[in-house]
């Protein structure tokens, strides 16, 4: 039952931020004093709000709803002060993301184990805007990796110091009574290490969303298992030196690496070599694919639309964002199923890939345009050959078929699961194409005059010619992987899990 003490105390909470916030809008208006200050002590004060929320609340409810109006207020506030004088737009969405992810901890923890999120929010507010502070006014060493060029190494030493010594605190205050001061120092200093990670390649404010969450199913996982740190920064150092293998080999770009170092660690450290696998074979079959399509193949290697074959972290997401996610879900949830619709995201983005890669490398004719059955581009997003479709058939079967390799579930169908996987992941190059003819944005060059799929061509900012103009082909292979994965779970539900 939700008391009236805790409406109360959710009101003058809302009350005490909207004060403070205006007094920020006061004093950057008036006394031009610098938004990164002001921005830095909110963001410190929403984390002690957070770590006292269960000693002030009896409910959940209250501080969720408390949550999302905040939310609401940050998101009004950005679209007015973006246009004012003062405003700098260096936080992104960051004040409207951290209320969200705030509240979704609150709820998923508050009764089962609010130390949780006590931790992880308060371990990144007291971080993260320490980390802009020292970067943007001590920082002289530039990030290397492609995205994230306004950070600094001394921004990223300061957040992985400042959460390391957050998460001690919360330590010797008693949030964490399973864990031994033996246990406590190495888990501390590896979720630290991790969120920095994170941070380096994360822009937009997205780090807000997903260093929190991160630090929180990690936590939650140590507390139970805290014998786990040993063999997870094991698997943290095999993945650096899998990472670094990468950028030689030129798979992968520098920040594409650091995202596959973070995804290789929470599913083979946390999930085993059962969630690992299907990753791994796609990555490694797909990157090796793309360099001999690329090395064997002739094109036009000044144009921007072509793309090497070093992946970034764009590309990395895009298509290992929503198996990582049903990981997660996996984990917290334990339903056997997921982890064949998670087999059959992968599928798809196999699917694509191959697909791709296979079609301009054996088509001996031009592709067709999905849609409108016309020839476009070897390339061109929306275009179709046989060879292509048969290499992203060949691509979701591979993938299809460690449904008999892996050990951690049993399925009594293996078999109608592995043709589940198999359409559903080949499903995935239709989709893709679908997407890439009718939404994806084409451009053309202002200098030349060539279509292209760049926003920049001939040193010059391109135009939209069609399609929607923010829509690229990382979205969407993202959307394709995403309806791919829906699709699976329909099919499951209605011609699998009934039998």
């Amino acid at each position: 039952m939700i008391l009236t003490s805790d409406w109360l105390w959710a009101g003058i909470a809302l009350a005490v931020y909207l004060i403070l916030t205006g007094l920020e809008i006061l004093l950057n208006r008036f006394f031009r004093f610098n938004p990164v200050f002001a921005g830095a002590f909110n963001y410190f004060l929403a984390g002690v709000f957070v770590f006292f929320v269960p000693i002030f609340f009896t409910h959940r409810i209250p501080v969720v709803i408390l949550c999302l109006v905040i939310a609401l207020i940050n998101l009004a506030g950005l679209k007015w002060f973006r246009r004012s004088d003062w405003f700098d737009g260096r936080r992104g969405l960051g004040p409207v993301y951290l209320p969200v992810i705030s509240g979704f901890l609150i709820w998923f923890y508050f009764n089962s184990n609010p130390a949780v999120f006590q931790a992880a929010i308060l371990a990144f507010t007291a971080s993260d805007p320490l980390a802009t502070l020292v970067g943007q006014s001590m920082g002289k060493i530039r990030s290397w990796f492609t995205l994230n060029r306004n950070k600094t190494l001394e921004g990223m030493i300061t957040m992985m110091v400042m959460g390391y010594l957050a998460l001690l605190l919360c330590g010797f205050a008693g949030l964490f009574p399973g864990l031994t001061y033996f246990d406590l120092f190495p888990i501390a200093l590896l979720v630290a290490f991790i969120a920095s990670l994170a941070e380096m390649i994360l822009s937009q404010g997205l780090d807000n969303i997903f260093v929190p969450l991160g630090t929180a199913f990690l936590l939650d996982t140590l507390m139970q298992e805290p014998q786990l740190v040993i063999w997870l920064w094991m698997v943290l150092g095999l993945m650096v030196v899998a990472g670094v293998l990468s950028v030689l080999l030129r798979f992968l770009t520098a920040d594409g690496a650091v995202a596959m170092i973070l995804m290789g660690f929470f599913l083979l450290g946390i999930g085993g070599w059962g969630w690992v696998l299907p990753m791994l074979v796609f990555f490694l079959l797909s990157s090796l694919l793309s360099l001999a399509s690329h090395r064997f193949r002739q094109e036009d290697q000044n144009d921007p639309s072509v793309k090497s074959g070093a992946r970034d972290q764009f590309q990395v997401w895009a298509n290992g964002g929503i198996p990582l996610l049903l990981f997660f879900l996996a984990n917290y949830n334990l339903w056997p199923w997921i982890y064949v619709v998670y087999l059959a995201a992968i599928a798809a983005a196999t699917a694509d890939t191959w697909s791709t890669e296979t079609g301009r490398w054996f088509s001996r004719n031009r592709p067709l345009d999905i849609l409108t059955r016309q020839p476009v581009p070897a390339g061109q997003s929306g275009g179709v050959t046989l060879a292509g479709l048969a290499g992203g058939a060949a691509g979701s079967a591979v993938i299809a078929g460690l449904i008999f390799w892996q050990t951690d579930f049993y399925f009594e169908t293996p078999v109608m699961l592995f043709f589940l996987i198999l359409i559903t992941g080949f499903s995935g190059t239709l989709v893709d194409s679908i997407l890439g003819s009718r939404y994806q944005a084409v451009f053309s060059c202002t200098i030349c005059g060539s279509e292209t799929e760049a926003d920049q061509h001939c040193n010059a900012p391109s135009r939209v010619t069609r399609g929607i103009h923010w829509l690229n082909n990382d979205h969407v292979n993202l959307l394709s992987v995403s309806i791919v994965s829906v699709l699976a779970i329909l099919a499951y539900n209605l011609f699998i899990r009934p039998w």
